[in-house]
């Protein structure tokens, strides 16, 4: 598992969230830095090695000023299908 500084209390929700079936999809977005992508693989990391990691998929991908969210929140049905 990545180290993860300061967002353990994100991880948790997240890994609690995934157990209790409340999402499917989970976006994370936020400033330059603060960690998200650790987050995510951390969080990745402890899903998969509770759940059948041929039905968990992390998508992973970077909007540009230009593009916005709509890049990555486009591309989630295109990856699921």
């Amino acid at each position: 598992m990545p180290n993860l500084f300061g967002r353990e209390a994100e991880l948790t929700r997240l890994r609690s969230q995934w157990q209790k079936g409340e999402f499917s999809v989970a976006l994370v977005a936020g400033e330059l830095g603060i960690g998200k992508t650790a987050l995510i693989e951390a969080a990745f990391a402890a899903i998969t090695k509770q759940a059948n990691p041929q039905k968990v998929v992390c998508l992973r991908g970077r909007a540009s000023d230009d593009a916005g969210m709509h890049a990555a929140v486009s591309a989630i049905p295109r990856s699921i299908r």
